[in-house]
């Protein structure tokens, strides 16, 4: 399961030994809007800014945060997107078959 950013930085700063200034300076990111986002407990990064950073450490977003999940759904979302029409077509037929089976009562053993 995946974990937020702010505790993600927190963990990745921590085992590097690595200062929030070397961050910031090395991600190209404002040093004064990662100290308001990990000092406040309301405080909100761009998501450009939290992308930034986790490159800083050679990462993705979604490796950073340790979360298959999302990296899951966008293999899917790059598979699907590489499909031709025609395919897509049957793919998008077929989903729509298992919701709507979901959708039926069970059958009854008359």
């Amino acid at each position: 399961m995946g974990i937020s950013f702010k505790d993600a930085l927190n963990q990745t700063l921590a085992k590097t030994g690595q200062s929030l200034e070397t961050v910031a300076e090395g991600a190209n990111v404002p040093l004064a809007a990662l100290q308001t986002f990990m000092q406040d407990d309301k405080g909100a990064l761009v998501v450009e800014d939290a992308i930034k950073v986790a490159e800083f450490f050679g990462l993705s977003l979604d490796r950073f945060l340790d979360d298959p999940k999302v990296a899951n759904h966008i293999a899917i979302a790059q598979l699907y997107s590489s499909l031709p029409p025609l395919l897509k077509a049957q793919l998008e037929a077929y989903a729509q078959e298992r919701s709507d089976a979901q959708d039926q009562p069970p059958p009854t053993n008359d």
